[in-house]
């Protein structure tokens, strides 16, 4: 997949663009570990889990900076999602990895981009705060990739 569908575009361009890659890499893990080109698998994995710290800072750094009033609930998610791909890694790492449970973290990961990233999306819309948090995020230098 290679454009991010429309119900997860937060117009947060950084945002969009590291959601983009999630969805690109999740592809390739999968393809690789399918063929069983673990180096490969390997790789994505490693990725996954640098776009994720990555990722989450930037946007916890935006939600911090524009004051988003569900910021703690928000990084209990991103811990979530980190503590839980360190497992996927190791299974990757084991040779041992269910693609039912990347299958499973994609998903909840999309679910998380279109309900509770789109609340974030809504509040810098609806604060007047869109373009600022697109500009600052520029400026500061927050990665588009890690």
């Amino acid at each position: 997949m290679s454009i991010l569908p429309d119900y997860l575009r937060t117009e947060v361009l950084t945002f969009d663009l590291h959601h983009r890659w999630f969805l690109i890499l999740f592809r390739h893990l999968e393809d690789n570990v399918k063929a069983e080109r673990w180096g490969f698998a390997d790789w994505a994995c490693e990725k996954v889990g640098r776009y994720l710290l990555v990722h989450n800072g930037c946007e916890e750094h935006s939600m911090q900076r524009f004051q988003y009033d569900h910021i703690a609930e928000h990084k209990k998610a991103h811990t979530f999602f980190v503590r839980r791909w360190d497992q996927i890694s190791e299974a990757t790492t084991q040779r041992r990895l269910d693609l039912s449970d990347v299958a499973d973290f994609r998903q909840a990961l999309i679910d998380h981009i279109a309900s509770d990233d789109q609340r974030y999306s809504d509040y810098f819309e609806r604060t007047g705060r869109l373009l600022q948090a697109n500009n600052v995020l520029w400026r500061d230098g927050l990665a588009l990739m890690p």
